[in-house]
């Protein structure tokens, strides 16, 4: 119908009252009757260019072959096209009469929610949702097709123009469609928190489960995703990574309740939002990672760079005085940094400590002992054959 540039209105007419292409092919058998049926069909008169345009819909679905009726002797059953078949697609489009039907529904069962443009589910989230809910057979939308009205019009504005070249085109560059999708790289917790809420209302629109129970998953999934801790307890919340793939695995779960084992969709959520450890488990707080440093430089990297000498007053602890100490006590005070050839290279401390056993080490080997005016030796001995060597 679009090919023939049939108006919005007469398809959504058409659609509703369960019209094909195939049935549409046999509705009269002669084109001097079509205007009768249009006639019956419509409840405003049609003619010029619009019954023009419905005679070349006729015309063209006379040309279309009829699929051959199915064999008797044929035993395994075979996938209808565009339903089962490998190559998926986006979920069809609603028609506007359908999505103004189910939102008067929603807005009389829940009187205080508010649509509005900036929470209201675009119309391809709505059609890819209430596909799901029909068929129920339920499966994880990603977050980056969870759009509101104003998102899906943003990032459709905010794409770059392409220009028709067909001599190019590849037979997968026509069959592909690209759905306008949100940059989740680098969402924050009211964008997270948003995108679940027009998700949920998008499902409730839809019928397929109670808003309360849908906010009551989204509500502590954010609880467990925007913790805090301590920076003494070296733990972390989870990852935005972290965080979809959980979500991912929680509806994934909920599917299989819905689908092989036939509950409802707002029981399966309550299931896993309030019952069920998972998403607790998913979202538990995970391990900072430890960032190591090298074997003895923690100390000397940061008095080389003040002139070899060690921060300190001079007040005596349990240990023993902590003012400036005496070069040659331990490792501790050993050089970490040279300038050789004029380049700064880094000492390996293992090798002056006797420990190097790296064919290939990253670090020179040299010696890291300081000399009276606070800069390494970088002889060829070792720091702790510094005394023995000669100079």
């Amino acid at each position: 119908m679009n090919e023939c540039q049939i108006a919005d209105v007469f398809q959504d007419d058409l659609l509703q009252a369960g019209w094909t292409r195939e049935t549409f092919q046999f509705c009269v058998t002669r084109l001097e009757d079509l205007d009768d049926f249009l006639t019956e069909t419509f409840a405003e008169p049609i003619a010029g260019l619009p019954l023009a345009r419905f005679r070349l819909l006729w015309n063209k679905c006379q040309q279309v072959p009829t699929a051959p009726a199915p064999s008797e002797e044929q035993d395994t059953p075979v996938a209808a096209e565009g339903s089962q078949g490998w190559s998926e697609t986006f979920a069809p489009r609603m028609a506007t009469s359908k999505i103004r039907e189910l939102k008067q529904a929603f807005e009389k069962a829940y009187p205080s929610e508010l649509l509005t443009a900036d929470n209201c589910p675009s119309t391809r989230l709505l059609s890819l949702v209430f596909k799901q809910v029909s068929a129920k057979e339920w499966r994880w939308i990603p977050w980056k097709w969870r759009l509101s009205i104003t998102k899906h019009d943003e990032v459709v504005h905010s794409r770059t123009p392409k220009l028709a070249k067909v001599e190019h085109l590849q037979l997968h560059d026509l069959m592909c469609d690209e759905p306008p999708a949100l940059d989740i790289a680098n969402m924050g917790m009211h964008a997270v928190n948003t995108s679940m809420h027009v998700h949920n209302l998008a499902i409730a629109i839809c019928r397929g489960a109670h808003l309360a129970t849908l906010n009551t998953y989204k509500n502590r999934f954010m609880q467990l995703l925007s913790a805090r801790f301590e920076q003494s307890s070296g733990l972390r919340a989870p990852s935005l990574q972290e965080a979809q793939q959980a979500d991912q695995r929680l509806w994934q779960q909920v599917g299989e309740l819905v689908t092989d084992k036939g509950w409802k969709l707002d029981d399966a959520i309550y299931e896993f939002a309030v019952l069920r450890p998972d998403m607790q488990a998913l979202l538990q707080p995970r391990c900072k990672p430890v960032i190591l440093a090298h074997p003895g430089n923690s100390f000397a990297t940061s008095s080389s760079r003040k002139g070899g000498k060690a921060q300190g007053k001079g007040k005596k602890s349990a240990k023993g005085p902590a003012g400036p100490k005496r070069p040659g006590l331990n490792s501790q005070q050993w050089i970490a940094e040279v300038v050789k050839d004029g380049r700064r290279h880094t000492l390996c401390m293992q090798w002056n400590a006797g420990r190097c056993s790296m064919a290939q080490c990253n670090f020179l080997h040299a010696c890291a002992y300081p000399k009276a005016d606070g800069v390494a030796c970088a002889g060829s001995h070792a720091a702790r054959d510094h005394a023995s060597a000669s100079h």
